[in-house]
């Protein structure tokens, strides 16, 4: 049987197996809402109730890091609503592109925190561009580019042509 490339494993594999590979595997959302509490929500890779991969990690948190964010109402060029802003969007790029730019043999591990006020994204490893370019947009120098293909073909972050999908494939 064929074994899966660093991709595939971090994609679609059990957290077990992940970290039969990598041992330093981490993924980490951390809400803290009140501070009456540790956390308000906490989803983590080594929960037993999930698979403990990034795609299963994606959809499970998306939606919980834009909760609270409106969305007025709106309707697109057939009348059909439309169902995020550009927070949306901004957030759905921001963990995608921690999740593909990641260095999966890295220490630490990717931690979503979700504050009040406020969301920190941190992955492991340095950025392959310089803070200029990556202001500026438009361009990219994948860490894990089979994640990057991955992520497009299902529909997470931006496609090919530079215009972002939508969450749901």
């Amino acid at each position: 049987m064929a074994q899966p490339n660093l991709a595939g494993l971090v994609c679609f594999a059990e957290f077990g197996q992940i970290m039969d590979i990598l041992p330093d595997f981490f993924l980490d959302y951390r809400e803290r809402l009140s501070t009456d509490t540790r956390w308000t929500d906490r989803v983590a890779a080594h929960d037993a109730t999930w698979s403990g991969n990034i795609v299963d990690f994606f959809y499970r948190i998306y939606d919980k890091v834009t909760s609270g964010v409106k969305t007025p109402f709106a309707l697109d060029e057939r009348d059909r609503r439309i169902d995020e802003t550009d927070i949306h969007e901004a957030v759905r790029e921001v963990v995608a592109n921690a999740l593909i730019h990641a260095d999966y043999h890295g220490r630490q591990g990717i931690v979503v925190e979700k504050k009040y006020n406020e969301v920190k994204v941190s992955n492991p490893g340095t950025m392959r561009i310089s803070k200029e370019i990556a202001i500026e947009g438009g361009r990219s120098d994948p860490r894990n580019a089979q994640v990057f293909n991955i992520f497009s073909l299902i529909g997470i972050g931006e496609c090919r042509s530079g215009h972002s999908r939508g969450v749901r494939p």
